[in-house]
């Protein structure tokens, strides 16, 4: 969602506190579902300029692909286990 310009709501995992600058490009909400309705809330209350942001983000986050890919492989690896 990211790379295509949209903000992101999620929790605070490893892999999403590396990509999501909360207030920024999106925000991290605790996990319920009302803190996840309260972020949905803030962002289409300011669309514009979660919105600017997030594109401004993209190229950064591609920047950051690699460490996340690395963590995303690693978590599975553990899984696997």
């Amino acid at each position: 969602a990211l790379l295509c310009g949209r903000p992101i709501v999620s929790t605070p995992t490893t892999t999403m506190k590396q990509v999501i600058e909360s207030g920024i490009n999106g925000l991290l909400c605790d996990g319920t579902i009302e803190d996840a309705v309260r972020c949905v809330t803030t962002i289409r209350a300011d669309y514009a300029f979660y919105y600017e942001n997030t594109c401004e983000s993209a190229l950064a986050c591609l920047n950051s692909v690699e460490p996340v890919a690395a963590e995303f492989e690693y978590q599975l690896g553990r899984l696997a286990e």
